[in-house]
């Protein structure tokens, strides 16, 4: 049932005075027992509370251990009602501002501690000199013979942590002040530790997948080192955790994170920022992170799996050099059709500049900002993911343009009016993939973005990306099954060199889908068991894409090779001497006019 009555009465009590302070520390454990029936006002009124009580720093002494108390019943309040408060109010992350704010504070006597072992956290809190630091160790130990928690142990260098008998550690190393603009006059510092037991305050999300097991599902307890006032980042020497799994026998699922308070719009999220896993020995997993924060192992479906760095960097080389040749490729290509008017003023080859010069785009984007490393903020990840997004729809959506105009040309054999049918062509190309993008940021803005690649994320990648890209490529196989049906069954209907024409220019279009097609199929592909051979096939067929549009629109083209050759010629009998000038000229109209004709012939049908 709802304690908001008696929280009321407590808020309404304190009078920021030692009396009052103290006797709302004490109340407020005593309500928060029955947190599990809290609901959302007691939990907006309990967080007030406790803000209120460790703002009366003079009383910490005699407040810490309620405070402690009150935060270990919190925690067992519904998850559901903890996240949604969470989005709201942000009221997890303030409790755990509470617990950092009480440890920094209280007053501690000189080679004395702070210590609390509570049934869902645990707390320590001491002061060092920064002189003569040798490091710190926390650990909570298991009794192998029970194999409950039951000690805590915090050391006072970096060495004594044995991780076989540790449920959990953090390792401050003694370099940890090196850094810091230390006052000669105050060599004095504030370590503090905390291990939470259950994991209710640190909430992404609340949905499951459909088959039980939740999206990022936390493997280990969470562990937490701090100093007084201020975080420490890129540290000379790594803060060192060590984590005994909940669930054993999953470790190729692991990922080494830290909670980030900014992610999800304040919501907060794990992240792997800064954190490099290491490994796993005798059952214990070791993480490597370069700061101070909130700490945890983390099993993700979607790192299931994971490849090691050799495969990575490999990978990554087989990425940019396979889409630097595809760009070449396309370049080439938009070169041509924008080089020859005989080319640049035909439907198809219209349609095919506008697919080049998207998957140009499409590559270009993700060759300069795909990573998450090479963007300099979130906004700038944000912005890449946004574009990838649309140019990928784009260069799907051209494709399908595509296959309608042949199934046009081909199927229904109608003619179309040529500037009315483009400029439809340019609005459903570039338009319809726009408002999908714009649809999608304007509902799920905070899913564009990631922390290695700047792509569209979760439902809406699947929805508003994966959705559409299927469907075309379905209905564009549908499409050319039609266009091949056609031809090979017109029998006398239609000339020799026409039918002859139609196969070529179906059999390019299906050669583009087909890479198309199977490119996206192993990215989709590349998940559980066979994940690394489908990401190796990606990257192949990531690097045919432009290549394969050049040669078989422009290499293999008589009608183009005629005209780069004629201009070629045209160009070296420019510098010949006067007396071929004439000579040459008349070859050059006779191979232009050579050309025109054939390319008349090919192209009747369009």
């Amino acid at each position: 049932m709802s304690q908001s009555l008696g929280l009321i009465g407590i808020l309404q009590d304190i009078k920021k005075d030692r009396t009052s302070l103290i006797n709302a520390s004490v109340q407020v454990v005593s309500l928060t027992n029955d947190s599990q029936n809290f609901e959302r006002e007691d939990v907006a009124l309990t967080v007030l509370i406790l803000e209120n009580i460790v703002e009366g720093t003079n009383v910490l002494n005699e407040t810490g251990t309620n405070i402690i108390k009150a935060v270990d019943n919190f925690i067992n309040v519904n998850p559901v009602i903890l996240f949604q408060n969470q989005e709201t109010i942000n009221s997890s992350t303030r409790v755990l501002s509470v617990v950092e704010d009480y440890l920094e504070n209280v007053a501690i006597n000189p080679q004395a501690n702070v210590q609390q072992n509570e049934r869902n956290i645990v707390v320590y809190s001491r002061d060092v000199n920064q002189s003569t630091f040798q490091g710190a160790r926390a650990e909570l130990l298991i009794d192998t013979k029970r194999n409950e928690e039951n000690d805590f142990t915090v050391y006072n260098n970096d060495f004594s942590v044995q991780p076989t008998v540790s449920q959990i550690s953090l390792t401050m190393p003694k370099s940890l002040f090196e850094n810091l603009n230390i006052d000669s006059e105050a060599q004095n510092q504030r370590i503090a530790f905390v291990i939470y037991k259950n994991s209710s305050l640190f909430q992404s999300q609340v949905k499951e997948m459909t088959d039980g097991e939740t999206i990022n599902k936390l493997n280990s307890l969470v562990i937490s080192g701090s100093i007084r006032g201020g975080k420490l980042t890129n540290l000379q020497d790594p803060i060192v955790t060590t984590y005994q799994p909940l669930d054993e026998g999953i470790y190729k699922e692991t990922a080494c994170v830290f909670w980030d308070f900014s992610l999800k719009n304040g919501v907060g999220n794990w992240s792997q920022t800064g954190c490099t896993y290491k490994g796993v020995k005798d059952g214990i997993v070791t993480c490597h992170c370069s700061h101070l924060t909130n700490f945890a192992i983390l099993m993700d479906v979607y790192i299931k799996d994971r490849i090691d760095d050799d495969h990575e960097k490999a990978l990554s080389i087989i990425s940019y050099i396979g889409c630097s040749i595809s760009l070449g490729g396309l370049v080439l290509t938009i070169i041509t059709i924008v080089l020859f008017k005989e080319l640049r003023t035909k439907t198809p080859t219209q349609i095919l500049l506008n697919f080049c010069i998207a998957l140009s785009l499409t590559l270009i984007v993700f060759i300069v900002a795909a990573e998450r490393s090479k963007t300099s903020s979130t906004t700038w990840c944000r912005a890449a993911a946004i574009a990838l997004h649309y140019f990928v729809l784009a260069v799907f959506m051209w494709m399908a343009i595509e296959a309608y105009n042949m199934y046009l040309c081909f199927v229904k054999i109608l003619p179309t009016d040529h500037s009315h049918f483009m400029m439809k062509c340019l609005i459903v190309g570039w338009g319809l993939p726009a408002i999908i993008v714009i649809v999608t940021a304007v509902l799920k803005i905070e899913e564009y973005g990631g922390e290695t690649y700047c792509r569209l994320q979760g439902l809406p990648f699947q929805a508003a990306f994966l959705g559409p890209t299927l469907l075309i490529l379905f209905m564009n196989f549908i499409a050319f099954v039609f266009i091949l049906r056609s031809i090979l069954t017109s029998g006398t209907k239609v000339t020799a060199d026409r039918k002859t024409s139609g196969i070529t220019q179906a059999r390019r279009g299906i050669a583009i889908l087909v890479v198309l097609g199977f490119t996206w199929l192993f990215g989709v592909l590349a998940i559980r068991d066979a994940k690394l051979v489908f990401q190796y096939l990606f990257c192949i067929f990531n690097s045919l894409q432009g290549l394969l549009v050049f040669i078989f629109h422009c290499v293999l083209s008589k009608d183009t090779r005629r005209k780069w050759k004629s201009l070629c010629s045209s160009k070296g009998n420019d510098t010949s001497s006067g007396r071929y000038h004439h000579h040459a000229s008349l070859n050059l109209s006779s191979n232009r006019a050579a050309s025109a004709a054939n390319h008349a012939d090919s192209m009747e049908m369009q």
